[in-house]
């Protein structure tokens, strides 16, 4: 199953709502033109210190979503160079009953599983 997500870029932008605990930051696709900052994929509300400012690990947070998209096609670039590596190996070694999963060195493989889970594969 291929994932059908909002595709990218996705910015961020901080908003204040009225209420001071509503401050936070929403996530849109810029592509939607029809609005002013496009279409809201997801918002972001932090918990907010003493002074009521947002966290900034709400603020990263925020960042780490946005960039999803651009996460999400660079894991695939990589992961689809080591693919064709992994089937030139099992052309030169037939026999080998390894998965393209279990070749993978383990930073690939946490990548892999990430993406897949992105991907909504088991």
């Amino acid at each position: 199953m291929n994932a059908k997500y909002t595709p990218g870029p996705w910015k961020m932008n901080a908003f204040l709502q009225p209420s001071e605990n509503h401050r936070g930051w929403g996530i849109y696709w810029k592509g939607d033109q029809s609005r002013a900052f496009g279409r809201r994929i997801a918002d972001v509300f932090p918990d907010c210190d003493s002074r009521g400012d947002p966290s900034e690990e709400a603020q990263a947070n925020a960042r780490l979503i946005a960039a999803a998209p651009e996460y999400h096609a660079a894991a695939a670039l990589l992961l689809d160079w080591q693919k064709t590596a992994w089937e030139e190996f099992c052309r030169k070694f037939p026999l080998s009953a390894i998965s393209f999963r279990d070749w993978l060195p383990p930073s690939l493989r946490a990548l892999y599983d990430a993406h897949a889970k992105a991907e909504g594969t088991p």
